[in-house]
């Protein structure tokens, strides 16, 4: 998610300036199927997803063609090298490190989740999961896919919690 790592501000974005994707109001050509649209996104060329879709499926060779090569990239010799370079680019992405930075705070952790301490395997959870504040965007620490979503669950939804204790001491109403 882009400017994940910004606070939330109140932005309008057609008479903010501030940002270099915002701007004033445009009137563009599709590149696929040439009708005309609006956007508020210097770079956005397309009407819709249908007309970015098609124009990538034509250019390709078709959907079949699209999905054969999907399919090679995902399993064929390369596959790991094409997991490890889309790992480094999300990480970059979303959270604003490095690989080196994710490695660095893993070793702090010890490989080990921030709280509850378990060394997740990496066929099962896919590694530790960066755990940060949606608002700042500051980085907490690497969690286990568990621990990282019931976390997501108790920010999403504070009362959660006291519900499920609860729930498990009997008290719930049925």
């Amino acid at each position: 998610m882009a400017g994940s790592r910004l606070a939330v501000v109140e932005v309008d974005p057609v008479t903010t300036t501030s940002h270099n994707r915002f701007s004033e109001v445009l009137k563009r050509a599709c590149k696929a199927c040439g009708s005309e649209f609006e956007t508020i996104y210097k770079k956005k060329v397309y009407c819709t997803k249908a007309c970015y879709l098609d124009f990538w499926y034509d250019r390709l060779g078709g959907r079949k063609k699209v999905a054969e090569l999907g399919k090679k990239r995902r399993t064929g010799p390369k596959a790991e090298q094409y997991r490890a370079r889309k790992r480094v680019n999300w990480l970059k992405q979303a959270y604003g490190i490095t690989l080196e930075q994710y490695k660095n705070l893993c070793e702090i952790q010890e490989g080990c989740c921030a709280i509850c301490g378990v060394v997740p395997s990496k066929e099962l959870f896919h590694g530790l999961h960066v755990d940060h504040d949606h608002l700042t965007g500051k980085i907490r620490g690497l969690l286990c896919r568990w621990c990282n979503s019931m976390l997501g669950r108790v920010e999403a939804c504070p009362s959660w919690l006291s519900k499920a204790e609860s729930y498990l001491a009997g008290e719930a109403e049925v």
